[in-house]
């Protein structure tokens, strides 16, 4: 489209233009048609044209003299069909973006309120009269030597959901902008594993399951921060779908490029729909639905695509020999993990 200029609006804003603002004037002057008509800013003849569209307007001018009406017609024809394209484009993108925003509120909110709903269990502010609001720190304290165990507990939970908020943060940032994020350095997986474990400790505790943590001196090249949010992500998965009073092992192997590290579990049972599609996003399990366990579908997908972006991989082995409890069936399910083996070289 040589020497043409566009302009377009949309719901009575600029949506995409090119036009010198001199001329934004003619453009909203200017009524719908085609025609050529002589410009007093530039003193020459301008051929142009102005078709609604659905919420707005589009403008085309060209003061090329060789351009004929034939030619500015296919012109402005391309020109809509390709901004027809890109307008597609764009609400896809808008809508993935604000699905994500919700979603991410949506969690934040979530973890926020459970953080909330611990506090007012140890503490009710909304006990507190107003007469005694000078002496909230002595009561608070007075509340938490009372009772040190529960306020252990609280302190446990706070740091775990305060944990999984930092995490949707992070898991919102990497999957938007990953390339500028990711940090690659030499870290201890042992160590990387501990730490993700710990703010989950209580809750496999409640749950009465026992960890068996297997050694390991090797070393992997990730970025930290990401591979701390997956696995913090299938820890919380881990709690909310392994059957109560069972072992979660946690093994180690080395091999020529990746440290492999194997969970198995006892947990739900996986069919053969969710084996096929646990990896989409906002999927859930058959039998967490069930349950009324389902959250929004995205811990598997946040974990493979962060693993992707770590050059590692997460394999799913699913168990074959399943045993019921209350009725609902579970199986020992096998997670892998591969991590690039950073060799010191």
């Amino acid at each position: 489209m040589k020497n043409c200029y566009y302009h377009i609006e949309l719901d009575g804003r600029v949506f995409l233009s090119n036009l010198p603002k001199e001329m934004m004037a003619m453009a909203f002057s200017s009524p719908f048609g085609h025609d050529v008509t002589f410009s007093p800013d530039r003193s020459i003849k301008i051929r142009w044209k102005k078709k609604k569209i659905e919420g707005g307007t589009v403008y085309m001018c060209t003061f090329d003299k060789n351009v004929t009406r034939k030619i500015f017609d296919y012109y402005f024809d391309a020109f809509l069909m390709m901004y027809s394209s890109l307008n597609v484009r764009l609400q896809e993108m808008v809508q993935t973006n604000t699905s994500s925003i919700r979603r991410l509120q949506h969690n934040v909110n979530t973890y926020n309120a459970k953080i909330q709903d611990d506090l007012e269990e140890l503490v009710s502010i909304e006990d507190i009269s107003e007469k005694d609001w000078k002496k909230i720190i002595e009561i608070v304290d007075q509340t938490v030597k009372g009772n040190t165990k529960k306020a252990a507990v609280t302190l446990l939970k706070i740091a775990k959901n305060a944990a999984l908020v930092s995490a949707e943060m992070d898991v919102y940032d990497y999957l938007q902008n990953s390339k500028g994020m990711l940090d690659f350095h030499r870290h201890p997986i042992h160590k990387v594993v501990k730490l993700s474990l710990q703010p989950f400790f209580l809750d496999f505790l409640e749950k009465k399951i026992s960890i068996d943590y297997g050694e390991c001196k090797d070393y992997v090249t990730i970025d930290f921060s990401s591979v701390s949010v997956v696995l913090g992500h299938f820890w919380d998965n881990a709690v909310k779908y392994s059957v109560k009073d069972a072992k979660l092992g946690i093994e180690f192997t080395s091999q020529k490029d990746y440290v492999a590290m194997k969970v198995s579990m006892a947990s739900l049972h996986i069919t053969d729909e969710d084996y096929e599609n646990m990896f989409e996003e906002g999927y859930s399990g058959y039998w967490a639905k069930a349950q009324a366990l389902d959250g929004s579908g995205i811990g598997m997908y946040y974990i493979k695509r962060l693993m992707n972006l770590n050059k590692g991989e997460f394999i799913i082995e699913r168990g074959k020999n399943n045993f019921l409890v209350d009725g609902i069936p579970y199986s020992t399910n096998i997670f892998t993990f591969l991590f690039i083996k950073d060799r010191g070289d």
